[in-house]
C-alpha cells in the first residue's frame, strides 16, 4: 500500500468517506503483485500500516468486511453527509 493510500484512509476526508470506501490494489504493477501479494497480504502488510497510522480496528473491520459485504449484496451506498 503506497503512503498516499494510507493517507486516503487516515486523511481529513476519511471519516465521511469510510462507509463508501473499498480497498483494492489496482495500482500495483504485475512485478509488485508477484513479489509481495499472497492471500494474507492485507492482514500482514496493509492492516499493520493502517493501525500504525491510527486507524481504529472498527474502521478496518468496516473497510475489509462491512463495505465489501454491502457492495456484493447490492445494498445502496450510505448517503454523503
Amino acid at each position: 500500500m503506497p503512503p498516499d493510500a494510507v493517507a486516503t484512509v487516515t486523511g481529513p476526508v476519511a471519516p465521511a468517506a469510510l462507509g463508501r470506501t473499498l480497498m483494492h490494489e489496482h495500482r500495483a504493477r504485475r512485478v509488485q503483485m508477484t513479489a509481495h501479494w499472497n492471500p494474507t497480504h492485507s492482514s500482514r502488510r496493509i492492516v499493520p500500516r493502517l493501525l500504525d497510522a491510527g486507524v481504529t480496528e472498527a474502521a478496518i473491520e468496516r473497510l475489509l468486511v462491512d463495505n465489501p459485504r454491502r457492495f456484493f449484496a447490492g445494498e445502496p451506498l450510505p448517503t454523503r453527509s
